[in-house]
C-alpha cells in the first residue's frame, strides 16, 4: 500500500503543477475556470493521499489485534463525516478592477460602487474523512446570493447600468485540530474553483456571464460534540478570489452541524 501511495502523491502534485502555471493575481488574463477545476482536481487526489498515508502510518503504530472497544467519547476517532452550514458573507470586491474591466467593454467614463451594507446570505456543504486525531480532508462547496452595485456615470451622475454578483465556490480543504476533545478548535486551508455569475441590466437590456477562477480559502473554527456523532460547528473563513480580472474576495461566516460516521 504504501508503494501505491508513494507514486500517487508525487502524481498529484505534478497534476497540480501542471494545471497551475500561473502565480496568482500575477498575469493579465484570467485562471480561467478549466485551470482551476484542474488545480481542485489535482490538489483533491493530493490531500486524498496525505489523508491515505496518514491513516496508514498510524494503523502501524497500533495494537491491530487488540479488541476494538467503542467509546462515547472517541470524538478524534478517523471516519467519514458529512454537514452543512447557514453562510453570511460579506464581500470585498475591487470596484477598480470593475471599472477597469467595464472601460474594456464600453467608452462611457463610470465609477463602480457596491451597494452600502453588502453582505448577503448563502449555505455550504461539506463531506470528508478525518485521517487521525489531529488532521482532516474535505471538500466543500457554498453559495452565497447576489451581492450588488451600480455603474454610475462620472459625466453626469446618472446610474448606467446595475450588476449582480453570485459567486458558488468549491474547495479541497485541509482542517488541522488544535485539541482532541469534545471542543475542537481547528485552522484551514482551502483550494478550488470559484464561479461567478454576473448579471447586469440598463434600461434597455440584460447580459448576463459567468467567470471560472481559482479560489483559496484560509480560515477557522470550532467544532463542539453534542454526542458521540452529531457536531454543532462555527466557522469564520476568507474566500481569496485568485485572479487579476475578477478579484471577488468575500469573508464567509457559517454556523450549522455534522455527523461523524
Amino acid at each position: 500500500m504504501r508503494q501505491v501511495a508513494a507514486v500517487l502523491i508525487p502524481a498529484a502534485v505534478t497534476m497540480l503543477a501542471l494545471a497551475a502555471p500561473t502565480t496568482v493575481r500575477a498575469q493579465s488574463s484570467a485562471f480561467d475556470g478549466p485551470q482551476a477545476f484542474g488545480v481542485m482536481a489535482g490538489a483533491g487526489l493530493l490531500a486524498g493521499m496525505i489523508c491515505w498515508t496518514v491513516e496508514l502510518a498510524n494503523a502501524d503504530s497500533r495494537y491491530d489485534d487488540a479488541p476494538k472497544v467503542e467509546r462515547d467519547d472517541d470524538y478524534e476517532r478517523t471516519g467519514w463525516f458529512v454537514g452543512g452550514k447557514i453562510v453570511s458573507a460579506t464581500e470585498f470586491l475591487d470596484e477598480g478592477q470593475e471599472e477597469e474591466n467595464n472601460r474594456e467593454a464600453s467608452p462611457i467614463p463610470v465609477e463602480f460602487k457596491m451597494d452600502s451594507g453588502n453582505t448577503s446570505a448563502g449555505f455550504s456543504l461539506v463531506g470528508g474523512r478525518r485521517c487521525n486525531d489531529r488532521f482532516s480532508v474535505e471538500i466543500g462547496f457554498e453559495w452565497v446570493d447576489d451581492f450588488s452595485g451600480k455603474f454610475i456615470r462620472t459625466d453626469n451622475g446618472n446610474v448606467a447600468k446595475s450588476a449582480t454578483f453570485a459567486p458558488i465556490v468549491g474547495t479541497i480543504n485541509l482542517k488541522g485540530y488544535l485539541l482532541t476533545g469534545r471542543y475542537q478548535p481547528y485552522g484551514l486551508f482551502g483550494v478550488g474553483l470559484m464561479a461567478i455569475d454576473e448579471v447586469t441590466k440598463t434600461t434597455s437590456a440584460t447580459s448576463r456571464q459567468t467567470t471560472g477562477l481559482l479560489a483559496l480559502r484560509f480560515g477557522g473554527g470550532i467544532d463542539y460534540y453534542l454526542t458521540r456523532n452529531w457536531v454543532l460547528n462555527a466557522e469564520l473563513d476568507y474566500i481569496y478570489s485568485a485572479t487579476d480580472i475578477e478579484t471577488f474576495d468575500y469573508l464567509s461566516l457559517g454556523f450549522g452541524v455534522s455527523y461523524r460516521f
